[in-house]
């Protein structure tokens, strides 16, 4: 059988489906909020790099900025912050 077309037992897209089916079940509506926000994408939403510098909101006066790398791993995130 073809394995795209979603006939197989236990795929990830039946799981979300019946997660989904659930969450309208629980909250109303809430399917019909996630679609129309994916169809409202702005690219400000987009934490684009070329567009807002992200990085910046985490330094601290002359600091160094954090390490998102790391951060993201798991890793260190850097130096601790000054006590004001």
């Amino acid at each position: 059988p073809c394995n795209l077309c979603g006939s197989q037992e236990n795929l990830q897209r039946k799981q979300v489906g019946l997660m989904m089916k659930q969450w309208e079940k629980d909250h109303p509506g809430r399917i019909e909020q996630i679609a129309r926000a994916l169809g409202d994408v702005r690219p400000s939403q987009l934490a684009d790099p070329r567009l807002f510098d992200f990085m910046a909101l985490g330094r601290r006066d002359e600091a160094p900025l954090p390490d998102a790398h790391a951060w993201l791993a798991g890793g260190e995130q850097g130096p601790e912050p000054a006590d004001p």
